[in-house]
């Protein structure tokens, strides 16, 4: 198996695990992170790219994702995004860390 349809497969795993459609082929799949031109770079580590939804939501499909860095989706899915309704956490706290996160990503 290549490293990109291990990464596939594990992409693909993961969402069935967390119960979200996994509407992309591998085709499809390694087409988007090919156009992105950030291929090489997909990862989990400060300054890598992963593939996130549109607002966090729906299934991931050729219409609603995209390529972005791993901070930027773990900011929005954790910091208070528009989209993070109905979290634990009170406004105060999420604007103190999208404060703290602000100051991190300026120091990248």
């Amino acid at each position: 198996m290549t490293p990109f349809k291990r990464k596939y497969t594990e992409h693909r795993y993961n969402a069935k695990r967390r119960n979200i459609d996994f509407d992309l082929t591998f085709d499809q799949w390694k087409l988007i992170w090919e156009e992105s031109g950030q291929i090489e770079n997909m990862g989990r580590k400060l300054g890598q790219y992963c593939m996130s939804r549109k607002g966090d939501i729906g299934p991931y499909s050729m219409d609603n994702v995209f390529i972005q860095l791993h901070s930027q989706n773990a900011a929005d899915g954790h910091y208070g995004n528009q989209w993070n309704v109905g979290s634990k956490w009170s406004e105060e706290r999420r604007a103190k860390l999208k404060n703290t996160w602000a100051k991190k990503k300026e120091q990248i």
